[in-house]
């Protein structure tokens, strides 16, 4: 639930909501001392990510987009991807 700014590129995580970013080993050592003392932050960063991993990195998101994909072509169509049609 801590990562560094390159960790992060491409992935559609939301900094301070879905996890905690950190660029040096002391900015890094910090965020996982905050999630360790913060049980509510805690669960808030553990609900979010484990929703944002349902919605767009499961087997069936994946399947989803691919099969949106193949609508697409088959339909002429440009597929687009949100939390609300996944």
């Amino acid at each position: 639930m801590v990562a560094t700014t390159v960790g992060l590129g491409g992935l559609r995580a939301v900094p301070g909501e879905h996890l905690l970013v950190a660029d040096t080993p002391y900015d890094f050592t910090d965020a996982i001392l905050q999630i360790f003392h913060n049980p509510s932050l805690r669960q808030n960063l553990v609900c979010k990510a484990r929703e944002l991993v349902k919605d767009f990195y499961s087997w069936e998101a994946s399947v989803q987009a691919l099969d949106d994909i193949y609508q697409s072509v088959t339909q002429g169509v440009s597929p687009v991807r949100t939390a609300s049609n996944s």
